[in-house]
């Protein structure tokens, strides 16, 4: 975890599977280190930089593009790890990659929400669930404030996500699980037209990736769905998928 002149401030530890019973899958280290700004970067900036929320997704956008990006860890670090690299980079497009959070529990019953269905009720027990679109939300304001843009995942079997979630309580929401859902050249193809739509593009060659070198850009890359050569090459879209785990899976 680093802040825009490449000092480390600390670590975050996913143990995904590995995490034992009671355990979070997820946590920082030293306990209470500041995350405000500071980000996980992959590859190198130079004419463009995405941001994407957790190191799954980065590491699935960084794979199908080649393109630099910033792993921000949660939606309410966007914004200020969007304006850090904006002001460190000042020629970098900034492009915001969000999670789609158009699924959720209500805040009371805990029941299972979709958003576009029910906006303010919870369809259970009939009380305001609260819940936001927390992904989409912090991405548009990030954008904004550093005259970027952003974009967001687009699942070609919409009614199969919204089953997975209703019946299982599987969320595909990012681009990580576009990429395990329908093939990492999918996630390639909505980000190439999101440019094209914006207008953006280099004259220069493609980003090169640095080798490993820690906290300056690591060439960490994203393992394929496993299991399912099928969804990796997009013939076929595999629901319930299993998530793409660049951290605990093996080639």
């Amino acid at each position: 975890m680093l802040d825009a002149s490449g000092k480390i401030h600390g670590l975050q530890i996913i143990r995904g599977k590995a995490a034992k019973p009671g355990q979070r899958d997820k946590e920082y280290w030293p306990r209470g280190v500041a995350t405000k700004g500071h980000f996980h970067l992959i590859g190198a900036p130079s004419w463009i930089v995405l941001v994407a929320e957790g190191y799954a997704t980065a590491a699935t956008l960084h794979e199908a593009t080649g393109f630099p990006v910033a792993v921000a860890f949660d939606a309410g670090n966007l914004g200020a790890v969007a304006a850090a690299l904006h002001k460190r980079y000042k020629q970098a497009r900034v492009l915001i990659c969000a999670d789609d959070d158009i699924y959720g529990k209500c805040i009371g019953c805990q029941g299972r929400v979709v958003l576009p269905q029910h906006s303010h009720d919870c369809p259970h027990c009939g009380a305001p669930h609260t819940r936001t679109n927390t992904g989409v939300t912090a991405a548009s304001a990030a954008a904004l404030e550093v005259n970027g843009a952003w974009v967001v995942p687009q699942f070609r079997e919409e009614s199969a996500r919204q089953a997975a979630f209703l019946e299982h309580g599987r969320k595909a929401s990012d681009f990580n699980d576009l990429h395990a859902a329908e093939g990492l050249h999918v996630v390639r193809t909505q980000i190439e037209v999101r440019l094209s739509d914006l207008g953006w593009s280099s004259a220069a060659r493609q980003p090169r990736v640095p080798p490993n070198s820690g906290g300056q850009g690591s060439a960490l890359v994203a393992q394929r769905p496993r299991g399912s050569n099928r969804a990796v090459q997009g013939t076929k879209c595999s629901w319930p998928y299993e998530p793409v785990d660049p951290c605990c899976s093996s080639a």
